[in-house]
């Protein structure tokens, strides 16, 4: 097979892991890592393997592993040096932050986000940018900073509301939703029950679109995000 057959194959491992992650599907998440990590050892391509690091991390992150999430990304940070590529280096940087989020180092993680914020502004990366954003909302409002954390949440809706397909280019998907109204929610703004009902409504159109019962179950119950929009919708707004 010609390395650049196995490249293809790599990549599309990548995806397909996203895709899983996404639905919530852990158990095939791991398959795929496993038989893309295989594929990759015979191609060396250190992108490749920043990029797979950063999708280990992700996949870590989401099965309460926040140290080796950490572990991972800061794998994927040294990759990217090697590489000396600014862009991979701030989006494992941005990871490294999450992980360290999860672990209520929240110090730590404003210095990632902020280390690695130029980096995504300079390149125009809007995905990466409301990612961050969410990220400093986060630790802000658990630091209760709320001035800082709502500039950030602002500056997360900006680019949702000025581009809503954002969201699905994350890492962290309806997360950034949540931290937005949690943060609208501290501040006692006025937009938090309507910033709810908007994340409600796009999970439930995506969620209709999903023909398989249980993938679509998986979905909403099994990605932590998607699960905590249904619960405040519910609690909040009487929304089912």
């Amino acid at each position: 097979m010609k390395i650049d057959d196995r490249l293809n194959i790599v990549l599309n491992y990548r995806n397909l892991i996203w895709a899983y992650l996404a639905l919530g599907r852990m158990t095939e998440a791991e398959r795929g890592l496993d038989e893309g990590w295989a594929y990759l050892a015979q191609l060396g391509d250190q992108h490749g393997e920043s990029l797979f690091l950063l999708q280990q991390s992700l996949f870590l992150q989401q099965v309460g592993q926040p140290a080796a999430a950490h572990e991972a990304a800061a794998k994927s940070l040294q990759v990217a040096e090697v590489m000396q590529s600014p862009g991979s280096m701030a989006e494992a940087q941005m990871q490294m932050g999450h992980a360290l989020a999860d672990q209520e180092e929240w110090d730590k993680a404003i210095n990632l986000y902020q280390s690695a914020l130029p980096v995504f502004k300079e390149l125009a990366i809007e995905h990466l940018l409301a990612e961050t954003y969410s990220g400093l909302a986060r630790a802000y409002l658990s630091q209760k900073q709320s001035a800082e954390a709502l500039a950030y949440a602002n500056a997360t809706l900006a680019i949702l509301q000025n581009n809503p397909w954002v969201l699905f280019n994350t890492m962290i998907h309806f997360q950034l939703y949540v931290t937005c109204y949690q943060v609208l929610e501290a501040n006692q703004d006025k937009r938090a029950p309507q910033i709810l009902s908007d994340a409600h409504k796009r999970l439930q159109e995506i969620a209709d679109q999903i023909e398989d019962a249980e993938l679509k179950s998986s979905y909403v119950t099994n990605v932590a995000a998607n699960r905590t929009i249904v619960r405040l919708s519910t609690e909040r707004l009487n929304l089912t």
